[in-house]
């Protein structure tokens, strides 16, 4: 078992999701801004990185589930657990001396098995581009969202410049990422942005995904994403969708995505 530790930052304040917002989070009942819960998922990577280098990343299935909120400012504590060299767990808490009243708080877990070779899943050669919409967005409603109806696929040009950005965001600096390797962090990042492309999200929570690498993504290639709306229900006042999401490099599937979020929060109170 090894622990890593890092502290939060909010680096999402600009974005269009308030909910990285102090006022607008404060609305739905939180006590300040939410970190996104793709950086939760770039912190908990890196004790997986230090570990095993590129190899989480290639043939392997990796589910992150996001249970609490994370704060600026929260100091996370990060703990691996082996079952053997296939199967990884790494929980995340932040630490009884973080000044605030859910210090020691599970927050998040995430689990990797590797060395699990499987085909694409046939979305990822159905959703084609011509079949796709026109890329206008529209405001996310339950009425609006056609499920198996898939987005307008979308490229992606990753620099070197952007993964460093990305890895610094974590505080991540293992020479894996210097030498090319796309950070965890900017993979699932565009997960969001694959979701934001076709729906205009004022405040809403990432909740979880769950990822097969069949290869890892390098910085310079180009990405093409497609993405669909695969489900969408009602649970306790909140509003969910999930949406499949395929990474393309030279027409195939490098990495794909169930991604799940809450689109309408249920205020409380």
């Amino acid at each position: 078992m090894s622990t890593h530790q890092h502290f939060a930052t909010n680096h999402s304040t600009s974005s269009e999701n308030r909910i990285h917002s102090d006022d607008v989070a404060q609305q739905y009942g939180y006590r300040g801004a939410l970190v996104a819960g793709v950086q939760v998922f770039g912190h908990m990577s890196y004790p997986l990185t230090e570990m095993l280098g590129d190899a989480w990343m290639r043939d392997a299935d990796v589910s992150v589930r996001l249970l609490k909120p994370t704060y600026h400012g929260d100091q996370l504590s990060m703990t691996v657990t082996s079952t053997d060299s296939s199967r990884h767990q790494v929980d995340c808490h932040n630490t009884p001396d973080t000044s605030n009243e859910v210090a020691g708080s599970h927050l998040a877990t995430l689990t990797a098995t590797l060395d699990n070779p499987r085909p694409a899943n046939e979305l990822a050669a159905r959703i084609r581009p011509e079949q796709a919409p026109a890329p206008e967005r529209i405001d996310i409603t339950m009425d609006r969202i056609e499920l198996d109806a898939p987005f307008a696929s979308m490229l992606w040009r990753s620099t070197p410049e952007e993964n460093h950005r990305f890895a610094e965001q974590v505080g991540d600096d293992q020479s894996v990422y210097q030498d090319g390797l796309i950070h965890p962090h900017l993979v699932l990042h565009y997960a969001n942005q694959a979701l934001m492309a076709r729906f205009i999200l004022p405040a809403w929570l990432h909740v979880g995904s769950e990822l097969h690498f069949h290869r890892p993504l390098l910085a310079g290639e180009t990405i093409e994403i497609r993405c669909v709306p695969t489900e969408k229900w009602e649970r306790k006042g909140h509003q969910f969708i999930k949406v499949y999401i395929a990474y393309l490099v030279d027409d195939k599937p490098a990495v794909e995505i169930e991604h799940t979020a809450i689109f309408n929060i249920a205020r409380r109170g």
